[in-house]
């Protein structure tokens, strides 16, 4: 019978007490510029964080925005968060206007933490519940009226490090954070994450495949993400090091591995790719790292860790649920093995919800022996809660068959989502946006084939003409840069269904017509802005600078 975990097994505030506890001038984390924090000076500046938002006047159990890129505001934030028993909720820093507006309001929060560079994005957008916004970074960033403003250096400096007062102690059972996911038939969907999920994450991507505490991790994933998360919590739970950077970067990775020592790193969708295309050199062996989580496993991932020098592992999870598979040394990129835990059930369901037999596609749906392990549900949105928590198990959206040695390989998508280079697109948003162009009538978004994972593809019917890089300008000032679709597919009616609605199944049975417009091929490019960490000084005229820089190039 699983054992349900005590505060001390996986509560973040109290594993990081007994880090600092047991091992204070141990490294625990070693940021871009070299900087090094052990267990205890993480542990007092994060307890001073915790007091910096309670100075803010946020109480137990409260929500907390914040705003943020990869570095040391963002994990001060989250774990003086988890210290003070408020809920982290981490923002996209690609977002922009209604996805934005939608985001901030779902959520409640009285006080966000954001980077200087993006307060400007917030100028315009309707935000009842906002109170304060505390900076993180210098400028004088133009703010929305109302609302008051407070530098984030000031909230926590000079404050005591010790662990601060809070009424009642943090349960496994509480929301950790709140993490946003692709929304499919609407927006995007505030996923709750307990402490219990996250050790549980932690004991799939980490004790499973032998990482231990003489390890270090590249975290080059953003933290907003469970790619970033995830690997800052099992590495403090395990007592191994992190290494956090601002982002991936192909002609930095291994580089970033060699300075930083990482002996961990993982390598998800199109990093993998990234990395396999580029020239062979003498020096790709040249780093300490040994071990790579790489999902999807690329076709030549055998030639990869041969190559690269690596052990490969790879893992099955979503932002709701932990891993369910997680297998070292795979010998069939196809195949991500057997449940890797007995506490996991899993069965392939057709649409009615009844299990399908052996070798028939199915919907995986899974339940787990721990409460908590898995997602309670979507913040106030019972609606969805409902649809992905049906009969009692959790359903994954995820199509997958078993075969007869009992191993699963994942077949298809049920959910509407789209899931590009790491990066979770919902079509309803983006489908919102291309409908408020004042030239489409109707569109249709779907994702289709890609050397990995997916691209974003829209069928467009329009009132008048319009030239696609118009079109895509416009998209570019409303969507994540990662939202943006790569092909256009201008055509006279949207084919529908029986139930009168765009006919998704036979647009992605076409895929890509010949006749559709191709961005990349056009020489349009969008990438993730690139922002500095708190410790930068940028003045009013380069914030500018950085928010005129947001274009096609």
């Amino acid at each position: 019978m699983a054992r349900f975990p005590s505060r001390s097994d996986c509560v973040l505030g109290d594993i990081l007490a007994a880090r600092a506890a047991a091992m204070p001038d141990r490294v625990y984390a070693v940021f871009d510029d070299g900087e090094e924090w052990t267990f205890r000076e993480t542990a007092e500046r994060c307890w001073a964080a915790a007091a910096g938002l309670q100075g803010l006047g946020l109480q137990r159990g409260e929500p907390l925005l914040a705003w943020l890129p990869n570095g040391r505001e963002a994990l001060t934030v989250w774990y003086g968060a988890a210290l003070a028993g408020l809920v982290y909720t981490p923002l996209n820093t690609a977002w922009k206007g209604q996805m934005l507006e939608e985001g901030v309001n779902l959520i409640g929060a009285r006080v966000i933490v954001c980077h200087a560079a993006l307060v400007e994005r917030l100028l315009g957008l309707d935000l009842p519940r906002l109170e304060e916004i505390a900076i993180v970074g210098d400028g004088a960033p133009a703010v929305p009226p109302g609302l008051r403003v407070s530098r984030w250096a000031d909230a926590g400096e000079g404050r005591s490090p010790a662990p601060p007062p809070v009424a009642d102690p943090v349960e496994p059972w509480e929301d950790q954070m709140v993490m946003f996911t692709s929304g499919t038939t609407g927006a995007s969907k505030a996923v709750r994450r307990p402490h219990v999920l996250y050790q549980k994450m932690a004991e799939a991507t980490f004790d499973n495949v032998g990482v231990t505490a003489d390890d270090r991790f590249l975290v080059c994933a953003p933290m907003f993400h469970g790619g970033g998360d995830v690997p800052c919590y099992a590495a403090l739970r395990t007592g191994a090091s992190i290494a956090i950077v601002s982002g991936f970067r192909t002609q930095d990775f291994w580089k970033d591995c060699r300075r930083h020592a990482c002996t961990v790193a993982w390598i998800h969708s199109a990093m993998a790719l990234f990395l396999w295309q580029q020239p062979p050199s003498p020096g790709d062996r040249d780093h300490p790292l040994r071990l790579a989580m790489q999902a999807p496993l690329l076709p030549d991932m055998q030639a990869f860790a041969e190559r690269f020098g690596v052990r490969l592992y790879t893992v099955y999870g979503m932002t709701e649920m932990p891993c369910v598979f997680s297998l070292l040394d795979p010998v069939d990129h196809r195949t991500l093995g057997r449940p890797w835990t007995a506490e996991y059930e899993v069965r392939l369901v057709d649409e009615n919800d009844v299990e399908v037999p052996i070798g028939v596609p199915g919907e995986m749906t899974v339940r787990h022996a721990v409460p908590w392990a898995v997602t309670p549900g979507y913040l106030y949105n019972p609606e969805a809660t409902a649809r992905v928590w049906r009969n009692g198990w959790f359903h994954s959206g995820d199509v997958l068959v078993k075969d007869e040695k009992g191993e699963y390989r994942i077949v298809d998508r049920v959910k509407d989502s789209i899931r590009r280079r790491g990066e979770n697109v919902s079509s309803a948003e983006v489908e919102r946006e291309l409908l408020e162009h004042p030239a489409v009538r109707e569109a249709a978004v779907i994702g289709v084939r890609a050397e990995i994972d997916q691209e974003v593809l829209a069928t467009v019917v329009l009132d008048e003409p319009v030239d696609p890089e118009e079109l895509i300008a416009f998209l570019a000032e409303r969507l994540p840069y990662f939202a943006v679709p790569r092909y256009l597919d201008f055509v006279d009616v949207i084919e529908r269904n029986v139930a009168l609605r765009p006919d998704k199944n036979l647009l992605r049975e076409r895929g890509v017509r010949p006749e559709a417009w191709d961005r990349e091929t056009a020489g349009i490019k969008l990438r993730r802005e690139q922002l500095t960490t708190g410790k930068s000084r940028n003045s009013r005229k380069e914030l500018e600078e950085n928010r005129d820089a947001r274009k096609l190039v």
